[in-house]
């Protein structure tokens, strides 16, 4: 019969008692809590900072840079979690309806914000 691997850890003074805990110490170990309010140094850059950066925004997209875009796309990707490879979907929308692609693509830059 194969040998199984123990299921306490060392934590300090202490043993954890059963799988889970075990699992929860490694986690704790080895990804603790990063929370900008738990780390010191950030919070003191952050109380540093008084002014935003001066940035100038983005020009908007043009049809043409988001067809050009699309078209260089690699069809033979494997598709993301709508199941839609760039042949599929996102290049035949384009060709059919580029102003609202251009239109959506240029909306996600006035909130900053980009969908995973």
């Amino acid at each position: 019969m194969p040998r199984r691997p123990p299921v306490t850890l060392n934590r300090g003074s202490t043993y954890t008692t059963d799988s889970q805990e075990t699992a929860k110490a490694l986690l704790d170990h080895f990804y603790p809590d990063d929370s900008p309010d738990t780390l010191t140094r950030h919070h003191e850059l952050r109380s540093e900072i008084t002014d935003l950066p001066q940035s100038h925004d983005d020009p908007p997209f043009t049809q043409e840079e988001v067809l050009e875009y699309l078209k260089q796309m690699n069809p033979k990707k494997a598709p993301g979690l709508d199941n839609f490879t760039s042949d599929i979907i996102c290049l035949q929308f384009a060709k059919d309806y580029p102003k609202l692609l251009t239109d959506i693509l240029n909306r996600c830059l006035t909130p900053q914000h980009f969908s995973d």
